[in-house]
Protein backbone atom coordinates (compact mmCIF):
# COMPACT_ATOMS: atom_id res chain seq x y z
CA UNK A 1 0.00 0.00 0.00
CA UNK A 2 1.25 3.63 -1.20
CA UNK A 3 0.71 6.39 1.30
CA UNK A 4 0.73 9.86 -0.84
CA UNK A 5 2.18 12.48 0.64
CA UNK A 6 -0.65 15.08 2.21
CA UNK A 7 -0.38 18.59 -0.24
CA UNK A 8 0.47 21.60 1.34
CA UNK A 9 -1.96 24.50 1.72
CA UNK A 10 -0.63 27.28 0.20
CA UNK A 11 -0.89 30.59 1.15
CA UNK A 12 0.30 33.75 -0.54
CA UNK A 13 1.08 36.71 1.32
CA UNK A 14 1.09 40.20 -0.97
CA UNK A 15 2.17 43.44 -0.13
CA UNK A 16 3.03 46.60 -1.53
CA UNK A 17 6.64 47.07 -0.21
CA UNK A 18 10.14 45.12 -1.09
CA UNK A 19 11.26 46.48 2.14
CA UNK A 20 7.97 44.26 4.33
CA UNK A 21 8.57 41.09 2.33
CA UNK A 22 12.63 41.62 2.76
CA UNK A 23 12.85 42.47 6.37
CA UNK A 24 9.97 41.88 8.08
CA UNK A 25 7.96 38.47 6.54
CA UNK A 26 5.60 36.10 8.17
CA UNK A 27 7.52 32.54 8.54
CA UNK A 28 6.60 29.39 9.39
CA UNK A 29 6.40 29.17 13.57
CA UNK A 30 9.72 27.08 13.86
CA UNK A 31 11.24 30.13 13.12
CA UNK A 32 10.39 31.70 16.23
CA UNK A 33 11.69 29.24 19.10
CA UNK A 34 12.17 32.02 21.44
CA UNK A 35 15.39 32.44 22.76
CA UNK A 36 14.81 31.69 26.21
CA UNK A 37 14.01 28.43 25.35
CA UNK A 38 16.90 27.46 23.31
CA UNK A 39 19.13 28.36 26.10
CA UNK A 40 17.70 26.31 28.02
CA UNK A 41 18.72 22.48 29.31
CA UNK A 42 17.15 19.67 28.79
CA UNK A 43 16.89 18.35 32.02
CA UNK A 44 17.70 19.66 35.56
CA UNK A 45 18.69 18.73 39.27
CA UNK A 46 15.32 18.41 41.46
CA UNK A 47 16.82 16.84 44.79
CA UNK A 48 17.78 13.08 43.82
CA UNK A 49 16.13 13.16 40.50
CA UNK A 50 16.85 14.94 36.82
CA UNK A 51 13.67 15.99 35.99
CA UNK A 52 12.98 17.53 32.63
CA UNK A 53 12.86 21.06 31.57
CA UNK A 54 10.47 22.38 29.08
CA UNK A 55 12.97 21.76 26.19
CA UNK A 56 11.22 18.29 26.43
CA UNK A 57 7.37 19.63 26.25
CA UNK A 58 5.46 18.07 23.37
CA UNK A 59 2.90 20.40 23.80
CA UNK A 60 5.32 23.41 23.37
CA UNK A 61 7.19 21.75 20.62
CA UNK A 62 4.00 21.02 18.34
CA UNK A 63 2.95 23.87 18.57
CA UNK A 64 6.06 25.62 17.08
CA UNK A 65 5.59 23.13 14.71
CA UNK A 66 2.41 24.14 13.58
CA UNK A 67 1.19 27.39 11.22
CA UNK A 68 3.06 30.97 10.84
CA UNK A 69 4.18 33.49 13.15
CA UNK A 70 3.40 37.21 11.66
CA UNK A 71 5.87 39.60 13.34
CA UNK A 72 5.55 43.25 14.17
CA UNK A 73 6.66 44.78 10.39
CA UNK A 74 7.57 48.57 12.81
CA UNK A 75 8.25 49.41 16.14
CA UNK A 76 5.10 51.06 17.69
CA UNK A 77 4.39 53.72 20.40
CA UNK A 78 1.29 53.28 21.39
CA UNK A 79 -0.23 56.07 24.50
CA UNK A 80 -3.69 55.60 26.41
CA UNK A 81 -5.67 57.22 29.07
CA UNK A 82 -5.56 56.15 32.70
CA UNK A 83 -8.54 54.27 34.01
CA UNK A 84 -12.02 56.32 33.05
CA UNK A 85 -10.12 58.17 30.53
CA UNK A 86 -10.62 56.60 26.74
CA UNK A 87 -7.91 58.72 24.83
CA UNK A 88 -5.22 56.48 22.94
CA UNK A 89 -2.33 57.68 20.68
CA UNK A 90 -0.20 55.52 18.33
CA UNK A 91 3.04 56.35 16.58
CA UNK A 92 5.01 53.95 13.93
CA UNK A 93 8.29 53.90 13.62
CA UNK A 94 7.96 53.97 9.67
CA UNK A 95 5.73 56.75 9.37
CA UNK A 96 3.20 55.17 7.42
CA UNK A 97 1.75 51.92 8.84
CA UNK A 98 -1.93 52.31 10.15
CA UNK A 99 -4.01 51.51 13.57
CA UNK A 100 -7.76 52.06 14.57
CA UNK A 101 -10.54 51.23 17.05
CA UNK A 102 -14.01 49.08 17.04
CA UNK A 103 -16.36 51.49 18.96
CA UNK A 104 -16.65 49.55 22.03
CA UNK A 105 -20.67 49.03 21.66
CA UNK A 106 -19.78 46.44 19.27
CA UNK A 107 -18.01 44.36 22.37
CA UNK A 108 -20.94 45.25 24.84
CA UNK A 109 -19.84 44.80 28.66
CA UNK A 110 -16.68 42.72 28.01
CA UNK A 111 -13.66 44.64 28.54
CA UNK A 112 -15.32 47.83 29.23
CA UNK A 113 -13.82 51.15 27.15
CA UNK A 114 -13.19 52.81 30.60
CA UNK A 115 -10.78 50.15 32.07
CA UNK A 116 -9.18 48.76 28.77
CA UNK A 117 -8.19 49.89 24.87
CA UNK A 118 -8.74 48.33 21.64
CA UNK A 119 -6.55 48.88 18.90
CA UNK A 120 -6.31 47.07 15.48
CA UNK A 121 -2.92 47.64 14.09
CA UNK A 122 -3.62 47.20 10.67
CA UNK A 123 -0.83 44.86 8.58
CA UNK A 124 0.91 45.50 5.43
CA UNK A 125 -0.39 42.31 4.04
CA UNK A 126 -3.47 40.90 1.90
CA UNK A 127 -3.69 37.15 2.23
CA UNK A 128 -5.17 34.69 -0.23
CA UNK A 129 -5.33 31.02 -0.15
CA UNK A 130 -7.11 29.16 -2.75
CA UNK A 131 -8.61 26.61 -0.52
CA UNK A 132 -11.78 27.04 1.73
CA UNK A 133 -9.59 26.11 4.84
CA UNK A 134 -10.12 27.67 8.49
CA UNK A 135 -6.89 29.67 10.28
CA UNK A 136 -6.93 30.21 14.42
CA UNK A 137 -5.18 33.30 15.29
CA UNK A 138 -3.48 32.44 18.65
CA UNK A 139 -1.48 34.63 21.30
CA UNK A 140 2.47 33.85 20.63
CA UNK A 141 2.85 34.05 24.42
CA UNK A 142 6.14 32.25 25.00
CA UNK A 143 7.35 34.79 22.41
CA UNK A 144 6.23 38.23 25.35
CA UNK A 145 8.61 39.57 27.43
CA UNK A 146 5.99 39.99 29.99
CA UNK A 147 2.28 39.66 29.94
CA UNK A 148 0.64 43.22 31.44
CA UNK A 149 1.47 45.48 28.45
CA UNK A 150 -1.35 43.74 25.98
CA UNK A 151 -3.21 41.25 25.24
CA UNK A 152 -3.94 39.83 21.24
CA UNK A 153 -7.43 38.48 20.69
CA UNK A 154 -8.18 35.03 19.05
CA UNK A 155 -10.09 34.85 16.32
CA UNK A 156 -10.76 32.17 13.17
CA UNK A 157 -10.23 33.34 9.65
CA UNK A 158 -10.48 31.75 6.41
CA UNK A 159 -8.35 33.42 3.74
CA UNK A 160 -10.42 32.42 0.94
CA UNK A 161 -13.44 34.20 1.61
CA UNK A 162 -10.66 37.45 3.65
CA UNK A 163 -7.55 38.85 2.96
CA UNK A 164 -6.57 40.94 5.72
CA UNK A 165 -4.47 39.96 8.58
CA UNK A 166 -5.07 43.19 11.08
CA UNK A 167 -4.05 41.98 14.74
CA UNK A 168 -6.49 43.14 17.37
CA UNK A 169 -5.31 44.36 20.54
CA UNK A 170 -6.86 44.75 24.65
CA UNK A 171 -4.36 47.51 26.43
CA UNK A 172 -5.57 47.53 30.62
CA UNK A 173 -5.76 51.20 31.64
CA UNK A 174 -3.98 51.69 34.49
CA UNK A 175 -4.04 54.55 37.88
CA UNK A 176 -2.13 57.07 35.52
CA UNK A 177 -1.38 57.70 31.28
CA UNK A 178 0.89 55.12 30.27
CA UNK A 179 2.80 54.16 27.18
CA UNK A 180 3.94 50.96 25.77
CA UNK A 181 6.15 50.13 22.85
CA UNK A 182 5.99 47.11 20.90
CA UNK A 183 9.54 46.49 19.06
CA UNK A 184 9.79 45.96 15.18
CA UNK A 185 9.92 42.03 14.44
CA UNK A 186 8.03 41.10 17.84
CA UNK A 187 5.93 38.03 16.83
CA UNK A 188 2.47 39.10 17.06
CA UNK A 189 0.25 36.26 15.87
CA UNK A 190 0.60 32.37 15.95
CA UNK A 191 -1.49 31.57 12.66
CA UNK A 192 -2.62 27.48 13.43
CA UNK A 193 -4.62 26.13 10.26
CA UNK A 194 -7.53 23.91 11.45
CA UNK A 195 -6.35 21.03 9.08
CA UNK A 196 -3.50 18.49 9.87
CA UNK A 197 -1.51 19.50 6.66
CA UNK A 198 1.33 21.34 6.06
CA UNK A 199 1.50 24.84 5.41
CA UNK A 200 3.32 26.88 2.45
CA UNK A 201 3.82 30.47 3.03
CA UNK A 202 4.82 32.10 0.06
CA UNK A 203 5.61 36.33 0.54
CA UNK A 204 5.34 38.49 -2.66
CA UNK A 205 6.17 41.77 -3.30
CA UNK A 206 3.29 42.36 -5.55
CA UNK A 207 1.62 45.91 -6.51
CA UNK A 208 -1.66 44.91 -8.60
CA UNK A 209 -1.94 41.89 -6.04
CA UNK A 210 -1.85 43.72 -3.33
CA UNK A 211 -4.05 46.52 -4.51
CA UNK A 212 -6.84 43.74 -5.71
CA UNK A 213 -7.53 42.34 -2.48
CA UNK A 214 -7.22 45.25 -0.43
CA UNK A 215 -9.54 46.79 -3.37
CA UNK A 216 -11.67 43.79 -2.78
CA UNK A 217 -11.62 43.71 1.02
CA UNK A 218 -12.77 46.92 0.96
CA UNK A 219 -15.94 46.18 -1.42
CA UNK A 220 -16.27 42.86 0.97
CA UNK A 221 -16.80 45.04 3.82
CA UNK A 222 -19.92 46.40 3.13
CA UNK A 223 -21.43 42.99 3.60
CA UNK A 224 -21.33 40.61 6.63
CA UNK A 225 -19.16 37.06 6.97
CA UNK A 226 -21.82 34.94 5.29
CA UNK A 227 -22.81 37.55 2.25
CA UNK A 228 -19.40 38.08 1.70
CA UNK A 229 -18.74 33.72 1.30
CA UNK A 230 -21.93 33.73 -1.01
CA UNK A 231 -20.64 36.05 -3.35
CA UNK A 232 -17.07 34.30 -4.06
CA UNK A 233 -18.82 31.04 -4.49
CA UNK A 234 -21.43 32.76 -6.62
CA UNK A 235 -18.18 34.34 -8.84
CA UNK A 236 -16.67 30.72 -9.00
CA UNK A 237 -19.80 28.80 -10.07
CA UNK A 238 -19.64 31.64 -12.77
CA UNK A 239 -16.17 31.42 -13.64
CA UNK A 240 -16.36 27.38 -13.68
CA UNK A 241 -16.29 25.92 -17.29
CA UNK A 242 -18.40 21.95 -16.01
CA UNK A 243 -21.27 24.64 -14.61
CA UNK A 244 -24.44 24.18 -16.10
CA UNK A 245 -26.28 26.05 -14.12
CA UNK A 246 -27.82 29.58 -14.79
Amino acid sequence: MFFLPKKKIVLHFYTNSPVYSEYAPPEKANNFFPEWWKNLPKTYQEGDIEASTMKGCVGFTDLYSKGFILPMWSSVKISVGEIGNPAWHYQYKDKSSNAGVHSPTQRGSYLPESQYQHLKLVAPWMVHCDEDVEFMFVEPTYNMEELNSFKVLPGVVNFKYQSSINVNLMIPRKSEPHEIEIPFLQPMVHIVPVSNREVDVKVLYDEEKYKYYSELSKLLTLHNYRTRKKIIKEKEKKRCPFNFGE
